[in-house]
């Protein structure tokens, strides 16, 4: 019944399509997916321990960082020769154990997320990505939920090697002067930071690790439960950003 009537809803944004170049960028993990992986507690810690084994169990949550943030911190003060090949070392583990796990790993997809894009995409707005994961990690988690199509290829941004959520985000403002963003749809605390750092509106989901407290505590532009609970909320909401 939902579906049916979003696909009703959407069809009516059709009269409201905005002609100008604009995108609304889209977190991955815990915003798009959940990917649930047998057998591995920390892929990252595994892909750290392939280059320094004693590393031990990291309660901090690093939620929303970067995978080169997360490898980076992990690797601190483990004493390693050379850190930035351990880094660059680690990086390529996770690469190689995310694409081993790709098999057996499942995917979950949020709530309202394929009527959510697509309700954008209606409205003349480009999806975009920007990610903390790597260009092989985010392909894979994107394709195997079957969301690709929804994404302009020249809007995905991945993390590269020294990369925050900050700096990936001014790569994409710098190559594109023209292109306004919108906003960020994101589940962590780094989506906001980085979204105020540019000026950029922030549209929080508590879809990930962190609690719809905390993530309003932040103060984005707008916190959310999930898009499929607030949906038409959602819809306007970047309606009155363009």
């Amino acid at each position: 019944m939902f579906a049916a009537f979003i696909s009703y809803y959407t069809s009516m944004l059709a009269a409201q399509i905005s002609s100008s170049n604009q995108i609304l960028f889209w977190d991955i993990d815990g915003t798009l997916l959940r990917t649930k992986r047998e057998g591995r507690k920390s892929i990252h810690l595994d892909a750290a321990r392939e280059i320094e084994p004693s590393i031990p169990e990291f309660a901090k949550n690093l939620d929303g960082l970067t995978d080169f943030e997360i490898i980076s911190q992990l690797l601190s003060g483990t004493g390693a020769s050379c850190f930035t090949s351990s880094v660059k070392a680690a990086l390529f583990t996770l690469d190689q154990l995310s694409l081993s796990d790709s098999k057996s790993a499942s995917t979950e997809l949020m709530p309202g997320i394929h009527e959510a894009l697509s309700a954008i995409s209606v409205l003349g707005i480009t999806n975009g990505i920007l990610t903390g994961n790597t260009q092989v990690r985010g392909t894979l988690k994107l394709s195997a939920a079957g969301l690709q199509k929804h994404f302009s290829q020249n809007c995905i941004n991945f993390c590269e090697y020294g990369e925050d959520r900050p700096i990936i985000l001014n790569r994409f403002l710098e190559a594109n002067p023209k292109v306004k963003v919108l906003g960020i749809v994101g589940d962590s605390l780094s989506d906001i930071e980085a979204g105020k750092k540019f000026q950029i509106p922030v549209i929080s989901v508590a879809t990930g690790k962190y609690s719809y407290s905390e993530l309003a505590g932040f103060n984005p532009k707008r916190t959310l439960k999930n898009l499929e609970v607030e949906f038409f909320q959602f819809i306007e909401l970047v309606k009155s950003l363009l």
